[in-house]
């Protein structure tokens, strides 16, 4: 049978169309299941855009002067040593700009490096650190100077961005994995971007800015291997890297680890042999690498020391009293910057609901009964981590250091990924969840005026 020409012809032109066709129904598709990480992504970067280049010159007041000294030095020496003084570019900030307390040190039209003038005798103390992060900040800051033409210490607060944005998505496909519905996502996404302590730690050069990324990453590898979609042994490498960037990160490290025996023993009847054996193997191999890891580069650092580290005065007497206090301390308004910031003048009513709603959350979702192993066993470990881990570090720092130092709340940036994990189990009905969602886009908005209007 002979076809018409005619017909033939359209056939020809509907298969010439096809391709475009299904590539603008892919790009559709795409964008219907994955509008909530897209908005996050255009949020975190437009706003933390707008904040970084209103920031002033004035460093903040989270050693933000001594990071930056760190950055600066990274292409030349690579690493700061124990006892090392300030360079004289970082001095000079100081002296002419200043951090929350006013310039100090020396006349700003006539620095001379005379380190006693300045805080901790111009010694640094980001020696603590490996180079890791600040060789990355450094990398990423050119690139963002080349790009924009910005000056160099906006550039290199600016790279917190790409931390922010990188921690979002990975806490998004953590909540994807657990099933929380989008809406939820999309406000408590929202809620992390206008948190007070993201401010510090994602629009200034800060060690805090890789930290919600790392201890998301730690909890979805830990959820995705309990739940076998993901080999558990990608724990590992996330927990050494991790700890090298900061030691911190071990709290959260502490979390997964403590929820994966927990699910083993609460599966122990039900799960394989050999998964179990995997499943512990690799919690063990990461906590003893990640532990290696840092003692390793405490070694290397009190070889390469120069001189004694400044006193910051920070030490003091051990104190169970002061330690059993700490119980309390991640649960904390500051370890979310729920309180007032006479810095960032946020008002502390706008803080508090995010302290609330996470707060809230960690106790019903430890109260809440739960049909499923991994629901009780992340519960259970959230509330422990909330609650005990925060004596423990101290009381960790004692044995290690050889005196008490404070552990402060904002080390709980490392658990916040589960903290939230917690929250999205109070937002039930659809009001609580537009609530949340119109909760989180009005403290964007509220932080990003804050910082065009103070600076």
């Amino acid at each position: 049978m002979t076809v018409p020409t005619q017909h033939v012809r359209t056939s020809v032109s509907e298969r010439g169309k096809r391709p475009e066709l299904n590539l603008r129904a892919r790009v559709m598709k795409w964008i219907r299941t994955a509008w909530v990480p897209i908005i996050l992504v255009c949020v975190a970067t437009v706003s933390g855009g707008i904040v970084t280049a209103n920031h002033s010159d004035q460093l903040a007041p989270f050693d933000e002067w001594v990071y930056y000294d760190y950055v600066l030095k990274v292409p030349t020496q690579g690493i700061v040593r124990t006892g090392e003084y300030i360079g004289h570019d970082a001095l000079e900030a100081m002296a002419c700009d200043g951090d929350s307390f006013g310039p100090r040190g020396e006349a700003c039209d006539n620095v001379q490096d005379i380190h006693a003038n300045y805080p901790q005798q111009g010694k640094t103390s980001a020696d603590l650190y490996t180079p890791l992060y600040f060789g990355i900040t450094w990398a990423l800051g050119k690139a963002v100077q080349f790009a924009t033409g910005a000056e160099f210490l906006t550039a290199a607060r600016a790279t917190g961005i790409f931390w922010l944005v990188g921690g979002l998505l990975v806490f998004y496909k953590l909540l994807e994995l657990l099933k929380v519905k989008r809406v939820v996502s999309l406000g408590l996404g929202l809620a992390i971007i206008g948190a007070p302590t993201t401010f510090w730690a994602n629009t200034y050069i800060s060690t805090d800015a890789p930290v919600f990324l790392i201890g998301s990453a730690l909890l979805l590898a830990g959820v995705g291997a309990v739940m076998g979609r993901t080999s558990p042994w990608w724990l590992v490498p996330i927990a050494i890297v991790g700890i090298l960037f900061k030691v911190t990160t071990v709290l959260a490290l502490g979390l997964v680890a403590l929820f994966i025996v927990l699910f083993l023993l609460a599966s122990r009847k039900t799960l394989e042999r050999i998964r179990t054996i995997h499943l512990l193997s690799a919690t063990v191999a990461a906590v003893a690498g990640a532990l290696v890891a840092q003692v390793g580069w405490l070694v290397l650092r009190s070889r390469l020391a120069v001189a004694p580290g400044p006193d910051q005065g920070l030490a003091t007497d051990f104190q169970w009293r002061d330690i059993v206090g700490q119980l309390s301390l991640f649960l904390n308004p500051g370890a979310l910057g729920g309180g007032y910031d006479p810095l960032l003048r946020l008002p502390a009513i706008l803080g508090q609901p995010l302290v609330l709603l996470t707060v809230a959350g960690v106790v019903a979702f430890a109260c809440m009964k739960h049909a499923g192993a991994l629901d009780r066993s992340l519960a259970i470990a959230t509330m422990v981590a909330a609650t005990v881990f925060a004596p423990l570090l101290a009381v960790s720092m004692y044995f290690v250091l050889g005196d008490v130092f404070p552990v402060i709340a904002r080390y709980a940036m490392a658990l916040l990924p589960a903290f939230f994990v917690a929250a999205s189990v109070v937002v039930k009905n659809v009001a609580a969840q537009w609530i949340v969602v119109a909760y989180g886009g009005i403290l964007v908005v509220t932080v990003t005026t804050c910082a065009v209007v103070f600076g």
